[in-house]
């Protein structure tokens, strides 16, 4: 929407298609771009390039480049194991107003190993005509018109949902590290920003950083001392980074602010269970489920401790819960297995060890698949574990 410089009223529509069938396929998305963008002004030439080797087979369905006002060109190809070439995309004179997705007339296949490249093109110099500032400034990455993006957006398609995990995997894993970097040029510039500090301490959790997670939860905690969400993110990057003890007060403190916060009990019942005190736990689990009854893993945590108590039969509804919450959750399936197998229930335990089996083999679980199938071998012998 372009301002009018006056008030508009604005009447939008939209269609919503509903079918009786789920989709035969789920598409996945590559996002090829730079987030490091830093522009002097009056730069003519300036380039941005990136490149992502599909893990997988992938078909191409469609394409979507992303910049604002100074781009000059956009092109984006797929580069052979075989050395070959495949243009996917180009645009020779880009205008910010007239950008799509593109999708493909005959979707193509590219084989594992293929690299999809891109490159942009800016101009932030008085030539531009587009250029928003006059004259030209630094321009550096951000959401706004005035700032600049240069993103590539490819839609795919793989031969199974195995494949497509892998590839929401590693390309996700790509992404989250550029969304870190356009992060922090956010909080350079807006450095009390808490939910930017917040998405910022998440995406370097998922990449496994949980130092530098704790730079920003530790900045968040400062300026909403009051917040339960806040001491409970700051105890999560702590117990990341091998400090659990650090982590316990700051869930604690959560609990307190929030007597009804069910992740910060579950993750004390950890602790509580990690020191051997069982009862303690337990007591953290159950607050857990009563405070959040959709927390599929303080409903595993309560299965698994009581069953360590000789009580399947009060296990099993937990862990049917926690199943039936997360029905990709290959430790709920393999505990819920051993709580029908201790109750003798080994048609039961053999079926939910089978899904266990399963979703541990494509989440490459070894540990996890080796005490399923040891387990299995009990059942199928009748014997209570």
């Amino acid at each position: 929407m372009q301002p009018t410089g006056k008030p508009e009223q604005i009447r939008p529509s939209i269609g919503l298609y509903f079918s009786n069938q789920p989709p035969a396929r789920t598409p996945s998305i590559v996002r090829l771009g730079r987030q490091n963008l830093d522009m002097a002004p009056g730069d003519r030439d300036y380039h941005v390039t990136d490149s992502f080797v599909l893990p997988v087979d992938a078909e191409v369905r469609a394409i979507q480049p992303h910049a604002h006002y100074r781009a000059r060109s956009i092109r984006a190809s797929a580069v052979l194991p075989n050395g070959t070439r495949r243009p996917l995309i180009e645009i020779r004179q880009w205008d910010f107003n007239w950008q799509d997705q593109y999708q493909y007339a005959k979707p193509f296949w590219l084989p594992a190993g293929t690299t999809l490249d891109m490159e942009y093109v800016f101009d932030n110099s008085d030539a531009n005509v587009r250029n928003p500032s006059h004259p030209p400034g630094q321009v550096s990455w951000g959401w706004r018109s005035s700032d600049e993006m240069a993103d590539v957006w490819i839609q795919l398609m793989t031969r199974d949902a195995r494949d497509r995990a892998r590839l929401a995997s590693e390309a996700g894993r790509k992404m989250a590290a550029e969304d870190a970097i356009g992060c922090e040029t956010l909080i350079a510039r807006q450095p009390d920003y808490v939910d930017l500090r917040n998405d910022a301490g998440n995406l370097y959790l998922g990449l496994g950083q949980p130092r530098d997670a704790l730079r920003h939860f530790e900045v968040v905690a400062r300026l909403q001392p009051q917040s339960a969400p806040a001491q409970y993110n700051v105890g999560v990057a702590l117990e990341a980074s091998g400090r659990i003890r650090d982590a316990e007060p700051h869930y604690e403190a959560a609990v307190r602010l929030d007597p009804a916060y069910s992740l910060a009990h579950n993750n004390l019942g950890n602790i509580r269970l990690a020191e051997g005190r069982v009862d303690d736990a337990r007591h953290e689990y159950e607050r857990a489920v009563a405070s959040g009854p959709g927390n599929a893993e303080a409903h595993n945590n309560l299965g698994a401790v009581l069953l360590a108590s000789g009580k399947g039969s009060d296990a099993i509804p937990h862990l049917q819960r926690a199943v039936a919450l997360r029905p990709t959750y290959p430790e709920g399936h393999f505990n819920l297995a051993r709580a029908y197998g201790s109750t003798g229930q080994f048609e039961s335990a053999i079926r939910e060890a089978t899904i266990a089996r399963e979703q541990a083999e494509d989440a490459g679980k070894a540990d996890l698949l080796a005490r399923i199938r040891e387990q299995m071998q009990i059942y199928r012998a009748g014997i209570k574990p």
